[in-house]
């Protein structure tokens, strides 16, 4: 009878270290935040590298609205054929995430808030900074995981307001300056602004900020 009994007792060990195998198998995998984290992370990789073909593979290729950027909305079908030329007129594009919070929905699928710094150059050279908040949704829709949704935010860019003396004004007197008005509060310095008198001759200036 000994000899059954231990067949028994071996069964059962075995059969229980399997289920603990496999819940520690579980446990280890990553769970939906981890994952779209990850991805998250990917995406703003490709769009440093102007790689639109690789988060074109994230976004469900259907008729249905896939990201709104500023108010716009943008279709899976048009998210490459609308990113691609954007990103065909840049020299360079640098995308970092500042600060991130993701947040499980179940057990496949994620929503992603992150705060990024974007600083583009164009094709003529002009750099251009900004803040962009982006809330995304990630989720596996049975064929592997996706962006489902995402929606961006972008703040404005600083610009001129008004420009002192005012254009075409000839009868200024050399030793006058220059105001320049922006339409909110800037960082500048002396390097900030190019100045040539006549065109191709340029002229040293010095930058005096000015309390609004």
């Amino acid at each position: 009878m000994r000899a059954p009994f231990r067949r028994f007792v071996v069964i059962v060990a075995v059969a229980l270290a399997g289920m603990v195998v496999g819940r520690v198998s579980k446990s280890a995998e990553p769970g939906p935040a981890d994952i779209a984290l990850r991805l998250a992370q990917e995406m703003a990789a490709a769009a440093s590298r102007r790689d639109v073909t690789s988060n074109a593979k994230l976004i469900p290729q259907t008729d249905r609205v896939a990201y709104v950027s500023n108010g716009h909305p943008i279709t899976g079908r048009q998210y490459a054929e609308t990113l691609g030329p954007y990103y065909a007129s840049l020299k360079s594009l640098d995308f970092k995430w500042d600060r991130y919070e993701v947040f499980p929905i179940g057990e496949r699928a994620a929503v992603f808030t992150g705060w990024a710094s974007v600083k583009t150059v164009d094709q003529k050279g002009d750099s251009e900074a900004a803040r962009a908040l982006f809330t995304m949704v990630f989720a596996d829709d049975g064929s592997g995981w996706k962006r489902v949704i995402a929606q961006k935010w972008q703040s404005e860019v600083p610009a001129v307001s008004a420009a002192l003396p005012v254009a075409p004004e000839d009868r200024v007197p050399s030793g006058s300056g220059i105001v320049v008005h922006f339409n909110e509060s800037v960082n500048v310095t002396a390097s900030t602004f190019h100045l040539e008198c006549p065109a191709g001759t340029p002229i040293a200036v010095t930058a005096t900020p000015r309390a609004a």
